[in-house]
């Protein structure tokens, strides 16, 4: 029989895959991993959308939770969907979370300790990390992870990075980043407006260096005119991070996901 602290911490394959596998529930409230969004490896983390229902509000949301797998820290829900409903309908939650997931989120990932979630359900996510990782599947290389994002103007720039390396060698990371331009659209009842993707974006390849916390840019594919160009600098030196930058949380993020 296995001892209660790794009973606490264990997920079976077979748990993480069954529809609505509930991570627990207190006080009116309830929290379950989607059934139809697969738990996704990304580097010594797994990313989780979880479902959660309050009964006082009868509110359903739908969140993704980037946590790693030792459970020493969690993110902060991003991608988060709310809706009104009379019960704890997860297939209804999930369906309405599916339909409005826009092909590329805008948004800023933010940490916290493992034992530190503002969500009622971190301490749970977090009891069971090492089972969520064990049966996660490989993230696909065309997710994108937000990193950051800046208004300018009636366009709001959001800053993203893809969940797989492109290459990893002598301690260093290539990592793809796409900058993705949102238009601001009005939406009747609604205080703030949406984004849109406009269409336009560069995705750029950076070598990463976490140890000496330095970067050096490689290639640049804009899509932002017609036809699209690329810029190769295979040559150009590494230089040092300058924390407070856009660059600085590009690194931390490759770093904490695919660092040493």
């Amino acid at each position: 029989m296995l001892p209660a602290a790794l009973l606490a911490l264990a997920v079976t394959t077979a748990e993480a895959a069954a529809p609505y596998a509930l991570l627990g529930e207190a006080a009116g409230k309830s929290a379950t991993l989607a059934a139809h969004a697969p738990l996704l490896r990304i580097g010594n983390a797994v990313l989780a959308n979880v479902l959660t229902y309050e009964t006082r509000d009868h509110e359903g949301r739908s969140q993704l939770i980037l946590l790693a797998c030792d459970g020493s820290w969690i993110s902060a829900p991003y991608g988060v969907t709310v809706q009104t409903i009379p019960a704890a309908d997860y297939a209804a939650i999930e369906g309405d979370a599916s339909s409005k997931a826009p092909p590329v989120r805008s948004g800023e990932l933010r940490f916290m300790a493992g034992n530190r979630s503002d969500e009622f359900y971190g301490a749970w996510l977090v009891a069971k990390a090492a089972g969520l990782c064990a049966g996660a599947a490989p993230a696909p290389e065309a997710l994108v992870l937000p990193i950051a994002e800046t208004v300018n103007g009636n366009q709001t720039i959001g800053i993203g990075m893809q969940a797989r390396p492109a290459s990893t060698a002598n301690g260093r990371l290539q990592m793809w980043f796409r900058a993705t331009w949102f238009d601001h659209v009005a939406v009747p009842g609604q205080r703030r407006p949406s984004l849109v993707a406009s269409g336009a974006y560069w995705m750029s390849k950076k070598e990463l260096n976490c140890r000496a916390r330095s970067a050096a840019p490689r290639t640049v594919d804009y899509h932002d005119v017609s036809p699209p160009k690329q810029v190769q600098t295979p040559a150009a030196p590494f230089l040092p991070v300058i924390p407070g930058t856009m660059g600085d949380s590009e690194l931390a993020l490759a770093c904490r996901l695919f660092g040493n």
